[in-house]
C-alpha cells in the first residue's frame, strides 16, 4: 500500500504543495494512512509508531500473516488489526492527499516540523499523528495561548462575557483557542475578528468539510486572520467521538482553559479532563444555581477545584507566573 501510493506522481506533487521543501514522503503518507484507518486518539497506534515509526508500523499491520506488529501486543491490539486492514484502501489515501493539495492554503504538519505544536508532545502516545492547517500555523506556538470555550446553547450574557474576555486578551497579545462551534465558541471567534486579532479553531472533521456548515463565512475570515486546524484528513466528517478526541488537542495547545458556560452534560467537561491530566489551569465562570447553562461551571468550581473567574483581570491572571 505505502509504496504504491508514494510511487504516484500526483501524490508526490501534492506533498510538495502540502510540505514544500520536505523529502519525508514515506512518513507523511504513512501518517495520513494511519489517520484514515485507525481511530483518533488511539494510544496503541501511538505506541506502535513510537516504537517502529509510522511507515514500518503500517507495513507490519498490513502484511498478510502478521499477528502482532511489535512488542506492545495485546488481545485488543490483535483484534484491531483486521479492521485496520479492511480500512486500508490505497486509492482513498492517495485521493485524500491529492484533494488536500487543491485546498488553497492547506498545509500538512508532522511531529518534529518547525511549525509543529510543541504542546501536543505532552500527550505522549495520545499525540496526534499529524495536523492539517489552514492559515497561520505559527499561531500554534504563540508565546501565550488560552482556550475560551463554552456551551453551544449559550445565553446572551454568556456571549457578552466571552466577547469581553477575548477582546481584552487580544489587546494583551494572547492567542485565543476555541472549537469554532455554535454558541460561546462562535462568540469567541467573532470577538477576535472584531478587533482584528487571530484565533485558532480546532475542528473535528476534514478541512474540506468545515463544520458547522452555517459558519462558512466565519471560517473563511478565520483562515485569513488566524488558523483552522484538525487531525482529520480531508473527507472525514465530524462525529461525536471525533469531537471528544479533538478536545485533547484544544487542551494541549493551551496554557489555560476558561469555560464561560457549560451544562452538566457538556462536552466542555471532557476538555477539563484532558487539561487536568496535562496540569493545565482550568477556570470557569460561576452563575445562578438555577441556570442550566451555569450548572457545569458551578460544579467545576465548587466540586472540582476550578478557578472562579468573573472579570477580564481574573482571566488575564491565569497566564501570569505563580508566585
Amino acid at each position: 500500500m505505502l509504496d504504491d501510493i508514494i510511487s504516484q506522481k500526483n501524490v508526490r506533487d501534492a506533498l510538495e504543495i502540502l510540505r514544500p521543501g520536505r523529502d519525508d514522503n514515506e512518513d507523511a503518507v504513512a501518517r495520513v494512512a494511519w489517520s484514515m484507518i485507525a481511530d483518533a486518539n488511539d494510544a496503541q497506534v501511538g505506541a506502535l509508531i513510537a516504537e517502529r515509526g509510522a511507515a514500518e508500523a503500517l507495513r507490519a499491520v498490513l502484511q498478510p500473516g502478521v499477528r502482532t506488529p511489535g512488542a506492545r501486543d495485546s488481545r485488543e491490539l490483535i483484534e484491531k488489526i483486521p479492521r485496520w486492514r479492511s480500512n486500508a484502501v490505497t486509492a482513498e489515501v492517495a485521493a485524500a492527499i491529492v484533494k488536500s493539495s487543491h485546498l488553497i492554503g492547506v498545509r500538512l504538519i508532522l511531529p518534529g516540523d518547525a511549525g509543529w505544536s510543541t504542546g501536543m508532545d505532552a500527550l505522549g502516545n495520545h499525540r496526534p499523528l499529524l495536523l492539517w492547517t489552514l492559515g497561520a500555523a505559527e499561531l500554534l506556538n504563540a508565546p501565550r495561548r488560552i482556550a475560551v470555550i463554552g456551551a453551544r446553547a449559550a445565553t446572551l450574557d454568556g456571549e457578552r462575557r466571552a466577547h469581553h474576555f477575548v477582546t481584552d486578551l487580544a489587546a494583551s497579545g494572547v492567542v485565543v483557542n476555541h472549537s469554532g462551534q455554535y454558541g460561546i465558541d462562535a462568540a469567541v471567534a467573532r470577538a477576535a475578528l472584531a478587533v482584528d486579532a487571530p484565533s485558532v479553531a480546532f475542528l473535528a472533521g476534514g478541512l474540506d468539510r468545515l463544520t458547522p456548515y452555517g459558519h462558512e463565512a466565519l471560517f473563511s475570515r478565520l483562515a485569513e486572520t488566524g488558523l483552522i486546524v484538525t487531525e482529520q484528513s480531508p473527507g472525514s466528517t465530524a462525529t461525536r467521538w471525533k469531537l471528544l478526541a479533538r478536545n485533547r488537542l484544544l487542551a494541549a495547545n493551551s496554557h489555560a482553559i476558561v469555560i464561560v458556560e457549560a451544562g452538566m452534560r457538556s462536552s466542555n467537561l471532557n476538555v477539563v479532563g484532558h487539561a487536568a491530566l496535562l496540569d493545565i489551569p482550568v477556570a470557569a465562570v460561576e452563575g445562578p444555581d438555577d441556570a442550566p447553562a451555569s450548572a457545569g461551571c458551578n460544579f467545576l468550581v465548587r466540586e472540582q477545584g476550578a478557578i472562579s473567574v468573573a472579570s477580564r483581570a481574573d482571566v488575564r491572571a491565569l497566564l501570569e507566573p505563580t508566585p
